[in-house]
Order: C-alpha cells, then sequence, then structure tokens
C-alpha cells in the first residue's frame, strides 16, 4: 500500500499549446514568458517539476510578490496554462527625516535605495536593520528606524517610501 497517492510520477504529458500570463502592470507578457524558459510546443508534464521549477525562477528574480499556474483548458494531448502574478511595487521616492540633509545622500548610497528599485521585504528589513546597527556603532544605542511605504499614483505600481531616523540620545 502506498503512504501518498499522486505523486509527480504520476503525472500526464502534454504539449504546452499557449501560455497566457495575467496581473501584469508593468512587464508586457512576452518578457514573463521568456522569464519563464517556457516555450509553446514543447512537452510538459502535469502535474511536475518543470512547473515547480518555472515557479522557483521567477521568485529568484524577486520581482513579483505571487506567482499562480493554472490549466485553462486541455485538448487532446495539448494544454493551455495561464500564469496569474503580482508584481512588486517600485519604488518612486524615497524621503529620510532624522538625519542632517548632508547625511541623505550617504544612506540612500549605503542602503542602495533608489528610485526603480524593486520594493521587497528584505529590501525593508535589511535598511532598517543596516541603519540602526550603523548609529548603534556611532554611539546611538536607541536609535528606532521606522519605514513606511505608501502608494505613488504619478506612477503605475509605485509606493512612495519615508524612513524616519530617531537616533535617541
Amino acid at each position: 500500500m502506498k503512504a501518498q497517492d499522486g505523486g509527480y510520477d504520476d503525472g500526464k504529458k502534454y504539449v504546452l499549446a499557449g501560455l497566457e500570463v495575467k496581473g501584469l502592470q508593468s512587464y508586457n507578457a512576452q518578457t514573463v514568458k521568456t522569464f519563464t524558459g517556457l516555450r509553446e510546443g514543447q512537452p510538459i508534464t502535469l502535474p511536475g517539476e518543470e512547473i515547480g521549477a518555472v515557479i522557483s525562477k521567477l521568485w529568484d528574480l524577486e520581482l513579483f510578490s505571487d506567482i499562480n499556474f493554472y490549466i485553462t483548458d486541455i485538448q487532446g494531448d495539448k494544454v493551455f496554462l495561464e500564469l496569474e502574478i503580482i508584481e512588486r511595487p517600485t519604488l518612486s521616492n524615497i524621503t529620510v527625516y532624522g538625519v542632517k540633509s548632508r547625511k541623505v545622500a550617504d544612506i540612500l548610497t549605503d542602503t542602495d535605495l533608489k528610485k526603480g528599485k524593486k520594493i521587497t521585504e528584505s529590501l525593508i528589513a535589511n535598511t532598517k536593520n543596516y541603519l540602526q546597527n550603523k548609529y548603534k556603532k556611532e554611539g546611538y544605542l536607541n536609535t528606532k528606524v521606522t519605514i513606511a511605504t505608501a502608494l505613488d499614483t504619478t506612477e503605475t505600481n509605485a509606493q512612495k517610501m519615508v524612513v524616519n531616523i530617531n537616533k535617541g540620545s
């Protein structure tokens, strides 16, 4: 008796007949299809390791915050897939409070915060940790850093960022 039914070994072989991309805001469908490495006419096993590998490859780009594949149609041995993605927002503007204006450029360079950068959870966490540690080394042991993002309606899928540094005593 098998402990688990329905592994990858049980996948069915198809020919990829179509790939539609949904959820695009700043990329075009052909660019995203190229990222996947999938080509119409190629053999594909579903369920199978190919889709898992494609999802991993897309995650590694850090451009998307959600990635889902769906089968939209099966015609004989032909399969039509839909890739639904949510793009990460792009950084449009950074404002830094709590430090002298001449120090802001250094902070932006050191933290790699710049217009056009994709906003990820790790970007925010790393920036916060870097700034707190930087000021602790300078003797400000109670430094508090808060980072907030807000929708920027002047650009597509963009957010403004406010970095507030309170060095404490």
